[in-house]
C-alpha cells in the first residue's frame, strides 16, 4: 500500500472531555484513540480490538485485513 503517514500529538484534557461522548466504549483507555482519530479526520480505525466496533456510527473500525480488502 502506498500511504501517507501523519503523526499527531497527544490530546489535551479538554479535547478528550469535549469529544468523549461521541465514543461510548467499554474500555475507557480506548476513548483517546477514537477521539484523536476523529479530530485528525482519519477515514477509519484499523484494529483487532472489537471494542471499536461501537464507533461505527461516527468512525468506521476495520480489522487490518478488512482495510487491505477495502482500500
Amino acid at each position: 500500500m502506498n500511504n501517507e503517514i501523519e503523526l499527531a500529538g497527544l490530546l489535551t484534557r479538554e479535547e478528550r472531555l469535549r469529544h468523549r461522548a461521541l465514543f461510548r466504549l467499554h474500555d475507557l483507555s480506548d476513548q483517546p484513540h477514537a477521539v484523536s482519530a476523529y479530530l485528525n479526520k482519519c477515514e477509519a480505525i484499523a484494529t483487532y480490538d472489537r471494542h471499536f466496533q461501537k464507533t461505527k456510527g461516527v468512525l468506521p473500525a476495520y480489522t487490518p485485513e478488512e482495510v487491505i480488502a477495502i482500500f
